[in-house]
């Protein structure tokens, strides 16, 4: 996880992060909503983890992802 957030290894979400997600949460899950990232956190990392975990997890239990949250 820390490689992730702070290094950029984006492998970690579909080798070990999101398995474990969804694993743990199951399936029966109408969708699956990722916490958006300030834009200036967006823009230094390049990236939101939690998107890319909310992919990850949406594939496993076959759910859509929503991107209903804004930030305020």
């Amino acid at each position: 996880m820390h490689a992730l957030n702070y290094k950029g290894y984006l492998r970690g979400v579909e080798k070990g992060v999101a398995p474990l997600m969804a694993g743990l949460v199951g399936g029966g899950f109408d969708a699956v909503v990722a916490v958006p990232l300030h834009r200036p956190r967006l823009a230094k990392r390049g990236f939101n983890q939690a998107e890319l975990m909310a992919g990850g997890v949406a594939k496993r239990i076959s759910a859509p992802v929503l991107d209903k949250l804004r930030v305020v």
